[in-house]
């Protein structure tokens, strides 16, 4: 008996099953928007389109992949002023100009020289105007564009070992050096990242340009929030394992590093979102291991160009991924090529220096990329058709109307 009001037992049951879907769905919400920063990045999603009666294409197709294929070509640019030919330099795109550095010229000379372009066809070299302070000679070398504020060039190898240094320019024309305080290295990776300076892997022994490369190799990660006045370790040792002459590049919100060399050669894929803890996309990618190896990211695509194979021999291959897990054979470029700097200016994808193993080029390659929408798991909507394979989809997000007339 109850003394003011008793509920029946059906509504009792009403109100505790109320309760539950309540806590199921809240759970359900939770869970749709948590996302694993681990994940590997996604490929495009299609968006939603209309079939041209008022109606949406239907929820099966509004949230299926479209099947993204990149087609691959590469085209040779030559100019009557080119920057002398190199390997193991450096490249940066700084205040609307395409710089190139230092590097390793004919018959083994080291250089200290600054190139740049407004169009990445014709070069002038920079002369010194006011500074007889200049880095010396060296390869192997990092630089940096950092915020928009300098240009920074740091470490290498020199004639007389391996350095630590770190040098400054406003232009790029005059240079001041800074006071790091981090280990001496060379071929390491390098790149400006969530508005800091990075510096990763590499090697600190002595170094004679040839293969192989000789240790002691270092996975350690350096960071530098000041433009590379000081530094900071990110992490002592970092998930992958030691090594030198391997690519970085940043792609969305994640820095990515693919192969280089320690005691073996690799083709494994890393990326990180905060430079400490690093995850592999793939530990053994399609393309060979591969170290002083071209890396980019373009069009939402990760671009791979290039390098020396395990025995040091110069490889003739391109490869591209939107999740840096799978890779897609691209078109060869002209002849074999490692030690090149692509570089992203005015919206193409570049190379810069390098040497086909015979010889150091004397020529550019540009991208000539186009990505084709296929018919996997996406149906057109009802009243259109699937265009060809020549689809073109210049951006990596397709929509419908890019694969459907």
């Amino acid at each position: 008996m109850c003394g003011v009001y008793c509920p029946s037992p059906q509504f009792t049951r009403f109100i505790l099953l109320a309760l539950l879907f309540r806590i199921g769905a809240s759970f359900s919400l939770a869970a749709g928007h948590s996302e694993s920063r681990d994940a590997l990045p996604h490929l495009p999603r299609v968006r939603s389109s209309s079939d041209g009666t008022g109606n949406s294409s239907g929820e099966a197709n509004r949230h299926r992949r479209l099947h993204i294929a990149a087609v691959i070509t590469w085209a040779t640019l030559s100019s009557s002023s080119m920057y002398t030919p190199r390997v193991h330099h450096c490249a940066v795109v700084y205040d609307g100009k395409l710089l190139v550095i230092a590097g390793q010229g004919q018959g083994g000379q080291l250089l200290n020289d600054v190139w740049y372009s407004d169009d990445g066809m014709s070069w002038e070299k920079f002369t010194s105007s006011y500074y007889v302070l200049k880095f010396s000679p060296r390869m192997g070398l990092g630089c940096v564009g950092w915020n928009s504020k300098w240009l920074a060039v740091i470490g290498g190898q020199q004639i007389n070992g391996v350095s630590n240094e770190v040098w400054f320019s406003v232009s790029g024309q005059d240079w001041l050096p800074l006071s790091p305080n981090f280990t001496a290295r060379a071929f390491f990776g390098t790149t400006e990242f969530e508005g800091r300076m990075w510096v990763i892997g590499g090697t600190n022994g002595s170094l004679s340009g040839t293969w192989p490369f000789v240790g002691p190799f270092l996975n350690d990660v350096l960071v530098s929030s000041d433009g590379g006045s000081s530094w900071t370790v990110a992490t002592p040792r970092a998930n992958f394992s030691p090594r030198a002459a391997m690519a970085v590049t940043v792609r969305g919100q994640a820095l990515w590093m693919v192969g280089g060399r320690g005691t073996q050669s690799y083709s494994d894929v890393w990326y990180t979102y905060d430079g400490v803890y690093w995850v592999y996309a793939t530990s053994s990618a399609a393309f060979a291991p591969r170290a002083c190896v071209g890396l980019a990211a373009f069009d939402g695509m990760l671009i791979v160009l290039g390098g020396q194979n395990s025995t040091g021999g110069a490889l003739q291959d391109s490869w591209s991924s939107f999740d840096g897990a799978t890779w897609q054979s691209g078109g060869p470029p002209p002849a074999p090529i490692f030690g090149t700097v692509m570089a992203v200016f005015e919206e193409k994808l570049l190379t810069t220096g390098g040497s086909t193993g015979a010889g150091l080029l004397t020529v550019a390659y540009s991208l000539q990329a186009r990505l084709t929408c296929g018919d996997v798991s996406f149906s057109c909507p009802t009243g259109y058709v699937a265009n060809s394979a020549s689809t073109i989809c210049r951006s990596s997000n397709c929509t419908i109307s890019d694969c459907c007339t």
